[in-house]
This record gives C-alpha cells, sequence and structure tokens, in this order.
C-alpha cells in the first residue's frame, strides 16, 4: 500500500489503490494521525482519487478528484490538530473532520459539469449572453421580414 508521511512525522496519508477503466489507477486516500493512531479521514472504497502535499507543520493538502471524469477536481486542507478542514478556494471557513465526506460530494455535485476550456464545453458566461443576442436578433429580423417590414433596400 503505497503512503505518505509529513515531514514532521505527525500525519500518514495512505493509499488504496483500485483499478478503473482502462487500467486507470485510482488512488483513495486515507489520512491518519500518526501520534494517537486516529483515522481522521477515509475516502477508501470510494472512487475519489488523490494525491497529497505537506505544506505546513500538523497539515495536508489532497488535491481531489472523482473517478467519474466529468467534473474538475478540487483541494482541502486538513488540520490534524484541529480536527478540521477548509476548501482551498475558502480557507477562511473551517469545517469538522465529521462533515467531510458530506461536504466533498455536496462539493463536487455543485461543480460545473465540463472543466473551464474543455473541447465541447456548452458557452458559458458572456459567450453565452452573445449567442442569445445574435439568436434574438436574428428572430427579430425574420418577424420583420414577414411581415412585410423592409430592413434591407
Amino acid at each position: 500500500m503505497p503512503q505518505s508521511v509529513s515531514p514532521d512525522g505527525t500525519i500518514r496519508v495512505e493509499f488504496d489503490v483500485q483499478t478503473g477503466r482502462m487500467s486507470h489507477e485510482i488512488y483513495s486516500p486515507r489520512v491518519v494521525s500518526v501520534p494517537d493512531g486516529e483515522v481522521l479521514v477515509s475516502l477508501w472504497g470510494t472512487q475519489w482519487d488523490a494525491s497529497a502535499q505537506f505544506e505546513q507543520p500538523g497539515t495536508v493538502r489532497l488535491s481531489l478528484r472523482h473517478y467519474d471524469g466529468e467534473r474538475p477536481g478540487f483541494a482541502v486542507e486538513i488540520d490534524a490538530r484541529a480536527r478540521t478542514f477548509s476548501f482551498a478556494d475558502a480557507p477562511v471557513e473551517k469545517h469538522p473532520l465529521a462533515r467531510f465526506e458530506k461536504l466533498i460530494e455536496r462539493k463536487h455535485a455543485a461543480q460545473e459539469r465540463y472543466a473551464p476550456g474543455r473541447p465541447g464545453e456548452p458557452p458559458t458566461g458572456k459567450l453565452k449572453l452573445l449567442l442569445y443576442a445574435l439568436l434574438l436578433a436574428g428572430i427579430v429580423f425574420v418577424l420583420l421580414n414577414v411581415f412585410g417590414v423592409k430592413l434591407l433596400g
């Protein structure tokens, strides 16, 4: 079983390796507090794939991706001492580790179906607004011509 241990020796991340489609390996993490052996977070047996980085003592950053592959991944920061975590894009808001799995599932479900810039991505934002405006202008043009209003010549 692959694992990573924090430089300060307080956190161990163990990975349960599963094989997905086309021999893709899924590394589902389990975060353990080394001093007392407590499992802080476990995603073993799930479709969550992760990598771990240790940036500060007593913390681990997990870069998570769900194996369905249709939504972008995100990162979480786990504070082993405080028994809390935060999403990397909202580091001020701390959540208890007891809600970890529920909240990452909720964040995953709320994400856009396609990652930005991906081929075949549906238009969003300003591009979508521009396309609607062009469609509306085309409809108005056709209706005016149908009812005999001459716009061009």
